[in-house]
């Protein structure tokens, strides 16, 4: 069902950059985007067939946390004002998901890189410091609406460390011989490439 809902969703959001922009989308590349939408969601529920008990209420969790997160980033931590932000935004929300796709393969067949302790908490202090960064960067608070700002950028963060925290509690059960710290560092590392993207560092 969740499923279907995101395909009205994008259909809708397609229609109001038509109506509304100025522009439009021909049926092929409406058919296209939502092939891919489509293919998303059948890899990310494809997941989950083979979870059981406690694992399947994670994984369900994590999911929630993703679907969160991405939609916060694609929402607040774009910069695309003008006729392709609608787009833009749903491009932004599947790189997310993609991401996500990626990270599961990787730790499924044991090819996520090893990182120690000392690794993930100088990628935590760099990602606390770009952070800090951007709060105290008052430029940022143009107000315009498809653009970031402090505030913006201050809940996608809350997202994103509740998703980074569902993540590991799911890895500790599913892919129990990473090692936390290996993963903790491979979140940490896409998050510091996100809001580099932002401080354009």
């Amino acid at each position: 069902m969740r499923k279907y809902a995101r395909i009205i969703l994008t259909f809708s959001i397609c229609i109001w950059s038509a109506t509304s922009l100025g522009y439009m989308h021909t049926d092929e590349q409406l058919a296209r985007m939502n092939k891919e939408a489509e293919d998303l969601q059948r890899t990310l529920d494809g997941f989950s067939k083979n979870l059981k008990g406690e694992l399947t209420a994670k994984y369900k969790l994590l999911r929630n946390a993703l679907d969160v997160y991405a939609t916060a980033h694609a929402e607040n931590e774009l910069d695309a004002a003008g006729t392709g932000w609608a787009d833009a935004v749903i491009a932004e929300k599947e790189s997310v998901l993609k991401e996500f796709i990626e990270l599961f393969r990787k730790l499924d067949s044991k090819r996520l890189k090893a990182q120690s302790e000392l690794e993930f908490k100088k990628k935590d202090s760099e990602l606390n410091r770009i952070y800090r960064a951007i709060q105290k960067n008052e430029n940022l608070d143009t107000g315009v609406a498809a653009a970031p700002s402090r505030i913006g950028i201050q809940d996608t963060q809350r997202n994103w460390i509740q998703y980074r925290d569902a993540w590991l509690a799911f890895a500790n059960l599913k892919f129990s011989t990473v090692s936390q710290y290996s993963l903790s560092a491979a979140l940490t590392s896409d998050r510091i490439r996100m809001l580099k993207k932002i401080t354009a560092e």
